[in-house]
C-alpha cells in the first residue's frame, strides 16, 4: 500500500511511441503550451481509442521544459462514468497537497477551494478521457483566467466535445503500414536487428493491426514471448488475419482475443481480474497482489524461499511486458507502485470475464440480473461479483459468490448489510471504495466475522475498534482498515488478533493501530503471528515494545510505527526488517541505535527525530540501505557534511520539510544514487551541483516548493549530466 506521506512518483508512458508524426504533434502542442497567448487556452487531443492520446498528453505532462514555468499542475481522468466530487478532490490534492484536504469536503466547497487555490497562479491542467460536454461543464468553473499563460489540455475520442469547448484541437491519425512496422520492430527487437527471414511476416502482422498503436504493442507482447522461429510468427500472422473484421471494435477485440489465448493459464485469471476495477482506475499494486494471493491465483513459488508476494510481482511483470497492463507510477525502490489498464483492454476483460463466468459486473440491479446470478449459483457456478451503483442495493442470498467488490455504493446503510453474512463462501470482501464518511458499525462488522472463509477484508469502520470476534476469521490473510478520521485517528486492536495465525498483512489507512485495554499486557498472549509480513501503522509508547514485537512477529518485513517515547528508542531484535518507517511524536534524546547492524534493512523513513546532522552516520553505515526519506524534522541544523564510506548502496534519497541550509557532498558520497527528491526545504539555497552532475547512475531529480536558486542548481546538474552523455536523466520541478 502507498506510504501515508507523499512519495516521489513519476507517471510513466503507456507505450514508448517514437514516431515522426507523434513527435511533430508533441512539438506543436508543447509550443502552444509554453509560448502561446497569455490568455487561458484550452487544447485538445482527439482520436479513437488506442491511438495514443493519453501517451502523448502524458509525455508532455512529464516534460520538465513544459512544466517548469507553471506554479501548479494536476492530472485527472474523467472517463464515461465519473463522480464529480471525487474528481475535484483529486485535483485539489494535487494542487494543494494531501494534508490540506478533508474527505468531508463537498462539491460546492471543493469548487470554491480549487478556484481560490488556482487564482493568481499559472497552472497546467490535463484532463484525460472526456466523453461528453457535461463533464467539461462540471469542471470548467474551477479554472480562473488571470491572463498569465495558464493552460488546460484534455483528451477525448469525441470530436464534437473539442468543437463545443472551442479548443485548439490536435487530431491524431492512424499509423501508416510503415509506421506500424517501425513501432512493432522497436517493441519486439528493441536495439537488435530484425532477422531477415522474419521481415516479411513482421510487416504482414503490422499491417493487420490497421494503424492502431495499442494493437501494435499488444501484438508485440505476443511476439516477444513467442519462440523466435519463422513458422511460429507465421502462425500468429494467420491467426491475426482470421480475426480481421470491418468493424474497428470487433477487429481490435479479435486481436485482444489472440493475445489472451497466448497467455499462460496461470496468468489468465490475473488478467481478467482487472475487470473488477472501474474504468481508468489507478490500482495499488500491493493491494492487487494481495487480492491475487487471496483468490488463489498465485502458485507456491519454487524455490520455497521466494515469497508469494514476490511470485505475484513476477506475474504482474509478465503482464506489463506483454503490454496488457500499464505502469502508472514507480515506487522509491524502483518497483511498480500503481498500474492500470487501457479502456479497450478493460472492455475486453469485462466481456471475457462474463463469457467465462469468471466475474459478473453489475451496474444496475434489475430482477432479471439477480435471478440470473441466483440460478447460476444454484447450479454451483461460483462468481466473482463486482457491484457498482449509486442507488440502494438489495443483495439476495445465499449465493455461491467467492469475491464481492463494491464500487461507489453510497453508504453501508443503503447496502442493507444484513444480507452480507449469507455469502458464506466469500474469500474476498472489499468495501474500500464505498463513498461514505461514516463507515460500518460494530454490529455489521460482527456479522462479517461469520464469513469464515474470508482471506481478504478491506473495510472502513465507524468506531475506533476492531471487535474481538475477528478471531472467527481463521483464514484471514489481509486486513485493510480505514478509520473514520472525523471520530478518531486510532483503531484499537483486540488481543484476539494474535489468534489469526494466517494473517500476512495488517494495514490501516488514515490512522494507526493501538492496543485495547491494558497496553502492558497486550503481548502476554503466548501466540505468535509467524506469517505476518506487513504491519502499518502501529503506535508504540513503551520502551520494550520493539523487543516484544520482534519476538511475536518473527517474519515481519515491513513495519510502520508512531513512537511515543521520551527516552531513547533501541531498534533491536528487528534485524529481519526490510522496510521501516518511524515517526516520533516527541523526538528523542539520543539517536536511535541499530544493532547487528540490520543486514536486511533496505528502506528507512524517519520523521520528527530531531537529531543533529552529525549523528546521521549510524544510518549511513547501514550496509544495504537503498532508500532513505528524511521528513519533517528528521534531522535538524543548518549544515550536513556527508562523510566518505557512508550510503554506499543508496539509490533513492528524499529530503522533505527540513531546516537544512547548507549541504556539502561529492559524487563519492552517493556512488549509486539514482533518484533525488527535494520537497519544501525552503532554507536550502545551494546543493552540490558538481557532485550530482558527476554521478553516472543518476536518473532524476524532483523539486517541489523549494527556493528559486535550488531550481537553478538543478538545471545546472541537468546540463552537466547531458554533457556526460546521460540523455536519460530527467528533472521534475513543481510549485512556484
Amino acid at each position: 500500500m502507498p506510504d501515508s506521506e507523499n512519495e516521489v512518483e513519476h507517471k510513466t508512458e503507456e507505450a514508448t511511441i517514437k514516431l515522426d508524426d507523434f513527435e511533430v504533434a508533441a512539438e506543436k502542442i508543447k509550443e502552444h503550451i509554453t509560448r502561446g497567448s497569455k490568455q487561458l487556452t484550452v487544447l485538445s487531443i482527439v482520436g479513437m481509442p488506442g491511438i495514443g492520446k493519453t501517451t502523448l498528453a502524458n509525455s508532455l505532462y512529464k516534460d520538465h521544459s513544459v512544466t517548469f514555468p507553471f506554479h501548479a499542475r494536476a492530472w485527472c481522468c474523467v472517463s464515461k462514468i465519473y463522480h464529480k466530487e471525487s474528481l475535484l478532490l483529486e485535483i485539489l490534492w494535487q494542487v494543494n497537497g494531501k494534508s490540506n484536504q478533508s474527505s468531508q469536503t463537498d462539491g460546492k466547497d471543493c469548487v470554491e477551494k480549487l478556484y481560490k487555490s488556482l487564482k493568481g497562479k499559472r497552472y497546467l491542467m490535463v484532463i484525460d478521457d472526456i466523453w461528453d460536454i457535461e463533464a467539461w461543464n462540471d469542471l470548467k468553473e474551477i479554472f480562473p483566467d488571470d491572463n498569465n499563460g495558464s493552460r488546460i489540455l484534455f483528451t477525448t475520442r469525441n470530436h464534437n466535445v473539442a468543437l463545443e469547448v472551442n479548443s485548439v484541437t490536435y487530431a491524431l491519425s492512424l499509423l501508416s503500414d510503415e509506421q506500424s512496422w517501425k513501432l512493432l520492430r522497436e517493441k519486439v527487437f528493441e536495439e537488435r536487428r530484425c532477422p531477415t527471414e522474419l521481415l516479411q511476416v513482421g510487416k504482414e502482422i503490422a499491417k493487420v493491426c490497421k494503424g492502431l498503436p495499442l494493437a501494435v504493442v499488444t501484438v508485440a507482447g505476443i511476439l516477444k514471448t513467442t519462440e523466435r522461429q519463422q513458422y511460429k510468427r507465421e502462425q500468429v500472422a494467420k491467426s491475426l488475419c482470421s480475426k480481421e473484421a470491418k468493424n474497428p471494435l470487433a477487429h481490435n477485440f479479435g486481436i485482444l482475443e489472440l493475445c489472451y489465448s497466448h497467455l499462460p493459464n496461470y496468468l489468465k485469471p490475473c488478467f481478467l481480474y482487472f475487470a473488477s476495477f472501474r474504468e481508468d482506475a489507478v490500482i495499488s499494486v500491493s493491494k492487487l497482489l494481495w487480492l491475487w494471493i487471496a483468490e488463489g491465483f498465485v502458485h507456491e513459488p519454487n524455490p520455497s524461499q521466494i515469497s508469494l508476494e514476490n511470485e505475484a510481482e513476477k506475474y504482474l511483470k509478465d503482464l506489463v511486458d506483454r503490454s496488457l497492463v500499464m505502469v502508472d507510477r514507480k515506487s522509491s525502490k524502483g518497483g511498480v507502485k500503481s498500474c492500470r489498464v487501457h479502456d479497450l483492454l478493460l472492455d475486453f476483460c469485462l466481456a471475457k470475464a462474463e463469457e467465462e463466468k469468471f466475474l459478473l459486473h453489475m451496474k444496475s440491479y434489475g430482477y432479471h440480473q439477480l435471478s440470473t446470478i441466483y440460478e447460476d449459483s444454484v447450479m454451483h457456478q461460483a462468481y466473482h461479483l463486482c457491484i457498482k451503483c449509486d442507488k440502494h442495493v438489495v443483495l439476495p442470498g445465499p449465493l455461491r459468490v467467492r469475491s464481492l467488490l463494491l464500487w461507489r455504493v453510497l453508504s453501508y446503510d443503503e447496502l442493507r448489510m444484513v444480507n452480507i453474512s449469507q455469502f458464506r463462501l466469500l474469500r474476498v470482501l472489499d468495501f474500500s471504495y464505498i463513498l461514505t464518511v461514516s463507515g460500518i458499525d460494530n454490529k455489521h462488522f460482527i456479522k462479517i466475522t461469520n464469513l469464515v472463509h474470508l482471506r481478504f477484508l478491506a473495510i472502513q469502520i465507524r468506531w475506533p475498534c476492531i471487535p474481538s470476534q475477528i478471531v472467527n476469521l481463521q483464514n484471514l490473510e489481509t486486513l485493510i482498515v480505514t478509520s473514520d478520521s472525523t471520530r478518531s485517528s486510532y483503531i484499537d486492536l483486540p488481543k484476539t488478533i494474535w489468534n489469526l495465525v494466517h494473517l500476512r498483512h495488517l494495514y490501516v489507512k488514515k490512522g494507526y493501530f493501538t492496543f485495547t485495554g491494558r497496553r502492558n499486557v497486550f503481548f502476554d498472549n503466548s501466540d505468535h503471528l509467524d506469517n505476518l509480513e506487513t504491519l502499518s501503522t502501529i503506535e508504540f509508547s513503551l520502551r520494550n515494545y520493539f523487543e516484544k514485537l520482534a519476538s511475536k512477529l518473527p517474519g515481519l518485513r515491513k513495519l510502520s510505527c508512531i513512537v511515543k517515547m521520551l527516552w531513547d528508542p533501541l531498534i533491536i531484535h528487528l534485524n529481519q526488517i526490510e522496510e521501516l518507517k518511524l515517526h516520533f511524536k516527541f523526538g528523542v534524546k539520543h539517536l536511535l541505535q541499530f544493532y547487528y547492524p540490520s543486514p536486511y534493512l533496505k528502506k528507512l523513513i524517519l520523521s520528527n527525530l530531531g537529531r543533529p546532522w552529525d549523528e546521521i552516520s549510524v544510518i549511513g553505515e547501514l550496509p544495504n540501505l537503498e532508500v532513505l526519506k528524511l521528513v519533517e524534522g528528521a534531522f535538524v541544523g543548518r549544515q550536513w557534511d556527508m562523510r566518505e564510506g557512508e550510503f554506499q548502496k543508496l539509490k533513492f534519497l528524499k529530503l522533505c520539510n527540513l531546516d537544512i541550509q547548507e549541504w556539502n557532498a561529492c559524487s563519492e558520497h552517493l556512488p549509486w544514487l539514482e533518484r533525488l527528491a527535494l520537497h519544501s526545504c525552503l532554507c536550502l539555497e545551494e546543493i552540490p551541483s558538481s557532485a550530482f552532475g558527476e554521478i553516472s547512475t543518476l536518473q532524476s531529480i524532483e523539486v517541489k516548493k523549494c527556493s528559486s536558486s535550488i531550481k537553478q542548481y538543478v538545471m545546472q546538474i541537468l546540463d552537466e549530466q547531458r554533457d556526460t552523455g546521460n540523455d536519460e536523466f530527467n528533472v521534475y520541478i513543481f510549485g512556484p
